[in-house]
C-alpha cells in the first residue's frame, strides 16, 4: 500500500507550488469599533470603578488611550470610544487576549487636555504571514543595536518599520539574536507581510 501511494506523487513545478499571499492586510478596529461597539474578540468581566489621569504612552500613543487607577491597581492602556462622551473604558491586554477583560465605569470626566497626541499610532497589534503575533513597543523609535523594536512578537522577536504606503502592509522582522545585533538597518530583516492589522480610530 506504501509503494502505491508514492507512485501517486506527481513533480510540482515551482510556479504551481507557490500559493499567492493576502491582496490587501485586514485592518480590525480594535478594541472599540466606529459604531462605538467593542470587536467581537474583546470579552468583558464585570464593571469596576475607577477613573484615568493620563494618556496611556507608551504605548501605544493613541489619543483614545489612557492609563488609570481601580482601588490600588494600574490599568494600562485603557481605551475609550470614539465618538460621545466617555462613561467607561476597556482596559485590554492584546487582541488575542483569550480572557475577559476590564471595563471600568469613570467616576471622573477622562482629562482630555492630558491624552496622549497620537502621532505614532499606526496599529497596535499585528498578524503576519508567518503566523507571528506582534505588539507595539515603543513606537516610532528605530531598531539600534541591543535596543528597542516598535514591535515584539511572540517567541522573541522584533519587527519595525510597518509599510502601510501598499496592499498588502509589509514589515521588517528579527530574530532576537545576531540577525538583530548589527547595524540599525532595515536590511538586516526580512520583509513580512502583514495579514492582520488591529487598528485604532485615529
Amino acid at each position: 500500500m506504501l509503494v502505491a501511494l508514492i507512485s501517486l506523487v506527481v513533480p510540482i513545478s515551482p510556479a504551481e507550488a507557490s500559493v499567492p499571499g493576502p491582496q490587501r492586510t485586514t485592518v480590525v478596529m480594535f478594541p472599540w469599533q466606529a459604531d462605538g461597539k467593542l470587536a467581537p474578540q474583546v470579552h468583558v468581566g464585570p464593571p469596576i470603578s475607577g477613573y484615568c489621569w493620563t494618556g496611556a504612552f507608551p504605548p501605544p500613543d493613541d489619543q483614545y488611550a489612557w492609563r488609570c487607577l481601580s482601588g490600588n491597581s494600574i490599568l494600562t492602556p485603557c481605551f475609550s470610544p470614539v465618538a460621545g462622551h466617555a462613561s467607561e473604558v476597556v482596559c485590554a491586554v492584546s487582541p488575542w487576549y483569550r480572557f475577559a477583560v476590564p471595563v471600568i465605569k469613570l467616576q471622573r470626566p477622562l482629562p482630555l487636555s492630558s491624552g496622549d497626541n497620537g502621532n505614532y499610532w499606526s496599529a497596535w497589534g499585528i498578524q503576519l504571514a508567518n503566523k507571528s503575533r506582534c505588539l507595539l513597543a515603543n513606537p516610532g523609535t528605530p531598531p539600534v543595536s541591543g535596543g528597542p523594536a516598535a514591535y515584539t512578537c511572540a517567541g522573541g522577536y522584533l519587527a519595525n518599520d510597518l509599510n502601510t504606503s501598499s496592499e498588502p502592509w509589509t514589515v521588517f522582522y528579527w530574530s532576537n539574536s545576531a540577525e538583530f545585533g548589527g547595524p540599525a538597518s532595515a536590511g538586516n530583516g526580512q520583509v513580512e507581510i502583514v495579514t492582520v492589522a488591529y487598528n485604532g480610530p485615529d
